[in-house]
């Protein structure tokens, strides 16, 4: 046994008084060198427990529960030592009294540390001033990392809810395949594409899932023996519609695994709010957007704006099958209500016009997963991509405000990057329910955020989403740094979500990646959609050697073109740029020349001209039929006339 240094180093780090769901228990952590426990115990003044004789090494923790089952129910591991029947010795009941207790850790008759909660007299021994107010039902007490014997080493902006997990932030260098996406223009494709690539086994958590034409392909690769595991939100706000238990139903009962979360049972979470998918254990798609009709709408002409993206990476999906692993153990089967009458089409009217195509990216990528709420508080995870910003923040989002009484964490940090120079863009909702002027609405948080910018002249500044983009809402929860690191998650920016829900997101470090949300953030930024006209000229016939020169100033749009670009080659490549330009046809043909204009939201026309060229033919000037009369030879003919008019005149004297 290794000899231990009598200091004052054991601390209570963890204290949890109820048994329902679970049972108490109480953490110990060393904080200092190795140390023997030999005559340590746990007291509450009632009853005592004596600690098992061992070493406690540096920096390890010692879990004492009152049973192994009720803490294996909660935390899906055993306890390191029990104070039941069966487990350390005990002298008297200890049992922590729920109102109110004291929590000690004793050395012989010498008092180490005190933990003091609920109702009691202050300034008890080892403890100074008010009592810790934390604890109630499904939750525990956690130390932070301070020692001042007060409620301020207990005291946290998140509180700390039995079961929820802790899985580290580890970046991950992914050499492989990457698709981009944007609901609505391209999600449902690239949904489609995404599972038609399963051939063994698929796992499915979100929030909500009610899209016929999803549960359709979910059912049928069940039918083909394909193993598929569907955890929902059992509990969503308005609870589970009509339609969307018919879905359940119908997927269940094609051969799924169907669970809910929250639905009548003890949950780690407030909502289980995530949006991913895990296929064939090698690839994972991750979507701001519920698998609905609004965040996967079949023809993109209609629905919400959000962000995903599909990852083919085997450590990657390795980790969220972890995740879904974890969160599955607190769920329940689903039951079947018996109705799997579900309508097989929506009757929706378009007001969208879809501009963007999927991306696929085939290089180096670094990501990084974010949970809620593991780690969306990390300075490793968002707060660090906004701190490291040095250019430029673009943030869209669902809502954003303060956290009651506190600073909302993500806007104070946006605040300070825009005080140091970087130049932050935020843009909010703007449907009627996110609006009102109350401190919940992004109205006040944009007239807030705004005014600041004025008063302090600096680079920030917040935008609603233009009603007339033809978008329902933005539902996205992203950002985009530098245009090359990119938020893509199901996080929004209100404490729960952030500090109580199962959320899932990834940082993906990436210019391409960068790129192409940088882009789409910009045109909804700047609310144009209106598409410039193209207008590439009239359609003629010149000769061979010709100069032909193509002007494209006729084109309109209402906000303006920045981009003029020709196809002169006609192999569909618009290489050359210029409002106006020239080129010069060697040879007969009909050759068919594109004009492309882009305007600042980056909407796209083309337009073409027939050019028809004929053989060279000479005149008697010397010029090739169908080319521009030389200068000398306009020259030439000017001093004729002027010659030929004043001999005129001065016969006809």
């Amino acid at each position: 046994m290794t000899q231990a240094r009598e200091v004052d180093n054991i601390k209570i780090v963890e204290v949890y008084i109820y048994s329902d769901p679970g049972c108490e228990y109480v953490v110990l952590e060393n904080w200092g060198a190795d140390t023997s426990l030999q005559g340590w115990t746990l007291t509450n003044g009632r009853g005592i427990v004596h600690l098992p004789d061992i070493v406690l090494a540096a920096g390890d923790r010692l879990v004492l529960a009152e049973e192994e089952e009720g803490y294996r129910e909660v935390w899906q591991r055993s306890p390191d030592y029990t104070w039941d029947a069966d487990g350390l010795p005990r002298t008297g009941l200890f049992r922590l009294v729920d109102k109110g207790d004291d929590v000690m850790l004793m050395k012989g008759d010498q008092l180490m540390d005190t933990f003091c909660y609920g109702d009691g007299e202050e300034d008890v021994e080892g403890w100074a001033g008010p009592r810790f107010q934390g604890m109630s039902r499904g939750f525990y007490a956690k130390r932070n990392s301070r020692d001042t014997d007060t409620a301020e080493d207990w005291t946290w902006v998140r509180r700390w809810r039995l079961g929820q997990s802790n899985f580290t932030v580890e970046p991950i260098d992914v050499m492989g395949n990457a698709t981009l996406y944007a609901a609505p223009d391209n999600s449902f494709g690239a949904m489609m594409d995404f599972l038609d690539g399963v051939e063994s086994n698929l796992v499915v958590s979100v929030y909500i899932l009610s899209d016929t034409f999803i549960a359709e392909r979910l059912a049928n690769m069940s039918d083909r023996g394909i193993d598929v595991r569907v955890l929902v939100e059992g509990s969503p706000v308005g609870g589970i519609s009509n339609h969307g238990n018919r879905i359940l139903n119908f997927i269940q009962e094609a051969g799924a695994e169907v669970k809910k979360l929250r639905d009548g049972h003890f949950s780690p979470y407030n909502f289980f709010h995530c949006k991913y998918m895990i296929a064939d254990n090698s690839s994972v798609l991750v979507s701001s957007e519920n698998f609905g009709s609004m965040g996967y709408p079949k023809d993109g002409d209609y629905g919400n704006r959000g962000w995903g993206i599909v990852i083919e990476d085997g450590t990657l999906a390795d980790f969220f099958t972890e995740v879904y692993l974890w969160d599955s153990h607190y769920a329940n089967l689903y039951t079947s209500t018996g109705d799997t009458d579900y309508y097989t089409e929506y009757d929706s009217t378009p007001t969208y016009r879809p501009l963007y195509h999927t991306k696929h990216v085939t290089t180096e990528i670094t990501v990084t997963p974010v949970l809620s709420p593991d780690s969306s508080m990390s300075e490793e995870t968002i707060l660090g991509m906004i701190d490291g910003a040095e250019n430029n923040i673009k943030v869209q989002q669902f809502y954003a405000y303060e956290w009651g009484d506190l600073e909302n964490p993500y806007l104070g940090a946006l605040i300070r990057a825009a005080e140091r120079g970087v130049e932050v863009k935020i843009q909010l909702d703007s449907t009627w329910y996110n609006l009102g002027g109350g401190r919940t609405d992004n109205d006040y948080t944009m007239d807030r955020l705004n005014n600041i910018s004025s008063q302090r002249d600096i680079p920030l500044e917040v935008g609603l989403l233009d009603p007339y983009t033809g978008l329902d809402k933005i539902h996205n929860k992203g950002m985009v740094v530098d245009n090359r690191r990119v938020l893509i998650s199901s996080i929004n920016w209100n404490s729960n979500s952030v500090l109580q829900n199962r959320e899932v997101g990834l940082i993906v470090d990436n210019e391409e990646v960068g790129d192409y949300y940088a882009s789409i953030f910009m045109h909804d930024w700047t609310g144009d959609i209106i598409r410039p006209i193209a207008d590439a000229g009239r359609d003629r016939m010149v000769q061979a050697g010709s100069i032909v020169r193509f002007d494209g100033s006729y084109s309109w749009d209402n906000k303006g073109i920045v981009s003029y670009r020709w196809d002169l080659t006609g192999n569909g490549i618009y290489e050359t740029e210029g409002k106006v330009v020239s080129t010069v046809f060697g040879h007969p043909g009909v050759y068919t020349i594109g004009l492309m204009v882009v305007d600042g939201a980056g909407n796209v026309d083309t337009d073409s001209v027939m050019v028809t060229v004929t053989e060279a033919t000479t005149t008697g000037l010397g010029m090739s039929e169908g080319k521009s009369i030389a200068p000398w030879v306009i020259v030439l003919l000017l001093v004729l006339s002027v010659c030929s008019f004043f001999f005129y005149r001065r016969n006809k004297g």
